[in-house]
């Protein structure tokens, strides 16, 4: 993947996905060009973050994490997903959990999106999350228009 802009970090993504405060999971992009993304979630397991629970940070959610990825990927390539329009996830295909929970010393998590397709009507993307070097969930998501 070649680098796109440099120096996004989490202000200016607030600006390009409709989550704010807390549930903004994403504090910087590694790289992006038109097919991908890699974008950075670190401290996932601080006491203020919105998708823990009982203390544990389940590997469900990381869905989220990555479907941001997503979310800002079409909004820096001027995505075709309804142009202005707020897109959601409108399905999850083929999601894999390596494990039930994000280890404690997975501190920092690496988000990838890859765009399959995009165009008017939704996109559908291939999400994976890592940590240290391990893959924790990779699943497929359709975005679709309210």
């Amino acid at each position: 993947m070649t680098s796109g802009r440099q120096a996004i970090g989490p202000e200016e993504i607030a600006t390009l996905i409709p989550h704010s405060g807390s549930m903004c999971l994403l504090d910087h992009l590694v790289t992006w060009d038109h097919q991908a993304i890699e974008a950075v979630a670190v401290d996932v397991h601080s006491e203020h973050n919105p998708l823990r629970e009982d203390g544990m940070l389940h590997s469900v959610v990381l869905v989220e994490y990555a479907a941001q990825a997503a979310a800002i990927h079409a909004a820096l390539n001027e995505g075709s997903i309804g142009g202005n329009s707020v897109a959601y996830i409108g399905a999850i295909k083929s999601m894999t959990l390596h494990q039930p929970r994000v280890d404690p010393s997975d501190s920092e998590l690496h988000c990838v999106a890859c765009c399959v397709l995009n165009n008017a009507n939704g996109a559908i993307y291939q999400l994976t999350v890592s940590a240290n070097q391990k893959i924790l969930m990779d699943a497929r998501v359709v975005m679709v228009l309210p």
